[in-house]
C-alpha cells in the first residue's frame, strides 16, 4: 500500500510539480491550498507525512504544526515545512516540525527528506 502524503501549499505551481514528483516516487498524494481545512482532511484520512508551507491562507503552517504536535492523535505525523523565508526556520523548529526545507528546493533533497521521515 502506498504511503500517504498530505501536501499543503498555496502556490499552484509547487503543488503540481511536487504532486507529479511524489506520485512518480510511488506515494499517494493529496493536495490542499487552505490551512484552515487541514484538520478536516486529516480526519478523513491520516497521512503518513505532511509537507506544509509556512505561510498559507486561512491558517499558517506554524500554527497548524503547533496544533497537530499537541494533539495525541496527530503528534507522531512527521511534518516537513517549506518556506521561501529562511528566517522562519527557527520558529518552525520551535513548534515541532521534523524537517525544514527552504524554497526554492532541490527535488533530490525533497525526495530524500520524504523517504527519511515517512513511516
Amino acid at each position: 500500500m502506498a504511503k500517504k502524503i498530505l501536501l499543503v501549499d498555496d502556490d499552484k505551481t509547487i503543488l503540481e510539480a511536487v504532486y507529479i514528483l511524489l506520485t512518480g516516487e510511488g506515494y499517494s498524494v493529496r493536495v490542499m491550498s487552505d490551512g484552515k481545512l487541514i484538520e478536516n482532511e486529516i480526519e478523513k484520512e491520516v497521512p503518513n507525512l505532511i509537507l506544509l508551507d509556512y505561510r498559507l491562507p486561512g491558517k499558517d503552517g506554524w500554527l497548524i504544526t503547533k496544533e497537530l504536535k499537541r494533539n495525541k492523535a496527530t503528534k507522531s505525523i512527521p511534518i516537513i515545512m517549506v518556506s521561501a523565508d529562511n528566517t522562519v526556520k527557527k520558529v518552525a523548529k520551535d513548534v515541532g516540525v521534523d524537517a525544514f526545507l527552504a524554497k526554492p528546493f532541490d527535488i533530490d533533497n525533497l525526495v530524500k527528506l520524504v523517504k527519511h521521515h515517512i513511516r
